[in-house]
């Protein structure tokens, strides 16, 4: 089994990663990373889809509120801008986020 982890392409000439990883980490959103094995990503994407009620809302609060944060601080340290996508191509690399989410909010 291969885990999928944090994606470490080049962060830009531009970016301080040190910085970006800094204020993601005290951002009251952030999650701490979890891995997650590569065959364990599409189950757990369809068991948080199938979440419902109050556990879904639940998971979606987690998942989206650590993508807005990993977005802001990405795009304001300017990470990642050479490659396609940039800092919003990063963050739906999160997959590990899905079973982390299901996780903290299933029934």
């Amino acid at each position: 089994m291969s885990s999928v982890s944090w994606a470490q392409p080049d962060y830009a000439p531009t970016c301080n990663e040190e910085a970006f990883k800094k204020d993601l980490e005290a951002d009251d959103r952030f999650v701490e990373h979890h891995p997650i094995d590569v065959d364990e990503i599409e189950p757990y994407m369809e068991k948080y889809e199938d979440l419902d009620g109050s556990n879904k809302k639940c998971a979606t609060t987690i998942y989206t509120n650590y993508l807005q944060a990993y977005i802001e601080h990405c795009t304001t340290h300017e990470c990642f801008s050479n490659i396609g996508g940039g800092c919003f191509h990063m963050a739906g690399q999160q997959f590990w986020l899905y079973k982390y989410a299901y996780n903290q909010c299933k029934p």
